[in-house]
């Protein structure tokens, strides 16, 4: 009996697995879909451009994406959507469509907020475009939630004006500061103070601003009156603002310092900082001047302001038919407050025929600022002409006219010198021997420092260039030259004539960029950073240094520094962050953009190369990683999940089966 009765239990457990074993070949037949693959035209391309990293809690956090039809035949219109994550983010953008024509590319930004549950972890998002109901690109989107002990403290800061184009000068702005608590935890004891830069302060008011709590996602305002003068320059002016406040941690507070510089534009200004204050005075010329005879123009410049006036350029504009024997061009590095000086010019009529009145400018202007007005003032001289002018018994040569082939003269250069002589007198001078020294501070190169010319006719002109190098260690100044000349007259009679010509010299500047920094690691998504130093090596103040990186690459803040002026043989760095954008050669270029003593805007570029490497994998248990391909129809998870039912509702069956059997057995060994 046992034998039977076992072997009618393996008969029926053996039809019980058969039966399930068909039932699940009919069950995955039926429910286990076949892999479903993407669409055969997967034309569209989407890559992230920005918003890789946020923090806990952040409301309408932007992720930039760039949108790109790589069929290079067809234009096509699609629907482009960013799927996100149940209690995790919610998006706040709607599904955008766009039309692209054949390799047209544009970007979008769609608005997420994060839940502030979230920990210290990197998410992924899905980015998908539709063109009639059927998916023709998608791509992956990682944001990097950062916290600290479950907790971010952050501050956002915009700033707006009454005037969008910038500060006015001469009235009253309202500059207008928004701050948003984007972090997880609360604010207390929030103030905010600015510093402004000269010409520019708050009007009736104070400097600091006291908001009070600033609790999640809250946002205050503060606004400052500012008062612009008139005399500040039509460009970009640093504001720094700096936020402190006490942040909750566990139970207590603790102090956070936020700082940020703002560039905001001033229009309407004359400028004129270097000169509004300069007066031109005590101008002093004979009333009455002979010709050929030398007479003196002297006049003074004085500084009535409270700071010291720089890079001054003071200039007596000679007409023709006078001719100026000195200098009539000065540079001043620079004109204390209350301080005057004196400036003298000879000069000397030319024209011996007629009586004529001849006006005398005179003018003080900025080598740094362009935009600052000059000052003004005029004089004149009567020359009489002399009736016996034609038997002149001393005859003149001398320096009319001289160039040095612009407005300065740079120490170290080489430079040609145009010099030209005028015989005044009414006969021909002969045995013309010039000699031009410039003492220790211009030496001549590649010819003598004299010349010699056989003859210069009656009333005639010659010009002569000789080349001469500035001494590299002159300070900046207004250099004199002596013109010495030698010569006869038809009769045989030696004379000798001395001028006296100026040039101003100006120190050339000299930035030194050291090598930028290797990364510590450069991967593509990554945020990475990098530093270089930079010298001022030469002798003159470096002014409005600003300097900017750029490249392949993106940024999650500033990547801009403005350094102001930079002093003779002082050192600055400069670091910025970086996003790379692929794998391989992340290229770019530091720029360092300022302006010389003469005002000429100068360019040093600085280039660099780093190597960005695919970000490597890594378990994180807040990352959750999208498959390659589409999911299928019905998830595995199911499957598995319905496949333990059939085996459980299998071994019930047999159980029972096995019940029944035994049961039936006993029946038939009974009878």
């Amino acid at each position: 009996m046992n034998n039977r009765s076992e072997y009618i239990t393996n008969r029926a457990m053996g039809k019980v697995i058969s039966l399930f074993l068909v039932t699940l070949m009919l069950f995955g037949m039926v429910m286990v879909p076949h892999p479903v693959y993407g669409a055969s035209r997967n034309y569209i391309k989407i890559s992230q451009n920005g918003g890789f990293y946020a923090a806990p809690g952040d409301k309408e956090h932007p992720i930039e994406v760039t949108v790109k039809n790589n069929d290079a035949q067809t234009t096509h219109t699609v629907t482009v959507k960013l799927n996100g994550r149940q209690g995790q983010f919610t998006v706040k953008t709607k599904p955008m469509n766009v039309t692209l024509a054949p390799n047209e590319e544009t970007k979008m930004s769609f608005a997420v907020d994060i839940s502030k549950t979230l920990g210290n972890a990197t998410y992924t998002l899905v980015v998908e475009a539709e063109e009639n109901g059927e998916t023709v690109g998608s791509s992956n989107m990682r944001v990097s939630l950062t916290a600290t002990n479950g907790t971010y403290d952050g501050l956002g800061i915009n700033y707006a004006l009454d005037n969008p184009e910038g500060l006015v000068a001469g009235q009253i702005n309202s500059l207008r500061f928004e701050f948003y608590n984007r972090g997880s935890v609360r604010m207390q004891d929030v103030s905010a103070e600015i510093s402004l830069p000269e010409g520019i302060t708050v009007n009736n008011s104070s400097a600091t601003a006291n908001l009070g709590y600033l609790s999640v996602g809250d946002r205050k305002n503060a606004i400052f009156p500012l008062k612009v003068d008139d005399s500040v320059k039509n460009t970009n002016h640093p504001i720094k603002l700096s936020v402190k406040a006490k942040v909750a941690k566990g139970d207590g507070w603790e102090d956070r310092t936020f700082e940020d510089t703002f560039y905001i534009s001033a229009i309407g200004g004359n400028g004129g900082a270097a000169t509004k204050n300069l007066v031109i005075s005590n101008v002093s010329a004979a009333q009455t001047v002979q010709p050929e005879k030398d007479f003196t123009l002297s006049f003074t410049v004085r500084n009535n302001g409270s700071t010291a006036a720089k890079q001054l350029k003071i200039e007596a504009d000679i007409p023709e038919g006078l001719l100026n024997k000195t200098t009539a061009t000065f540079v001043e590095n620079s004109l204390a407050a209350g301080e005057s000086k004196s400036y003298k010019v000879t000069l000397m009529a030319t024209d011996e025929s007629k009586d004529a009145t001849y006006p005398i400018k005179l003018s003080v202007s900025s080598l740094e600022d362009e935009t600052a007005s000059q000052v003004m003032q005029y004089t004149s001289v009567y020359v009489k002409a002399d009736a016996n002018s034609a038997s002149v018994k001393t005859p003149r040569l001398m320096v009319d006219t001289y160039d040095y082939g612009g407005g300065y003269v740079k120490a170290g250069d080489e430079f040609p010198l145009t010099i030209g002589l005028m015989n005044t007198a009414g006969k021909d001078l002969s045995n013309v021997k010039v000699t031009v020294s410039g003492g220790d501070v211009f030496v001549p190169v590649g010819n003598s420092n004299a010349f010699f010319v056989d003859s210069i006719k009656a009333k005639g002109h010659y010009n002569k260039v000789v080349h001469l190098r500035a001494n590299a260690g002159t300070e900046q100044a207004t250099a004199a030259m002596t013109v010495s000349m030698e010569y006869e007259d038809s009769a045989g009679n030696a004379y000798t004539a001395e001028d006296t010509i100026s040039i101003p010299l100006v120190q050339d500047t000299r930035l030194e960029v050291g090598d930028v920094a290797a990364p510590y690691e450069c991967y593509v998504g990554s945020q990475g950073s990098t530093s270089v130093e930079f010298y001022n090596m030469g002798k003159t103040t470096l002014n409005n240094l600003r300097v900017t990186a750029e490249g392949n690459f993106d940024t999650m803040e500033s990547n801009s520094y403005y350094v102001g002026n930079m002093s003779s043989g002082s050192t600055d760095d400069f670091s910025f962050s970086f996003i790379p954008r692929e794998v391989g050669s992340m290229e770019g270029k530091i720029i360092f953009t300022y302006e010389d003593v003469s005002g000429q805007e100068r360019t040093v570029e600085k280039e660099f190369v780093f190597e960005a490497m695919e970000m490597p994998e890594w378990d994180d248990p807040g990352m959750e990683p999208m498959p390659e391909e589409p999911e299928s129809a019905v998830p595995w998870k199911v499957i598995i999940a319905v496949g333990v039912v059939a085996a459980v509702a299998g071994i019930v069956l047999f159980r029972r089966h096995r019940k029944k059997k035994m049961h039936q057995q006993l029946e038939m060994e009974d009878e």
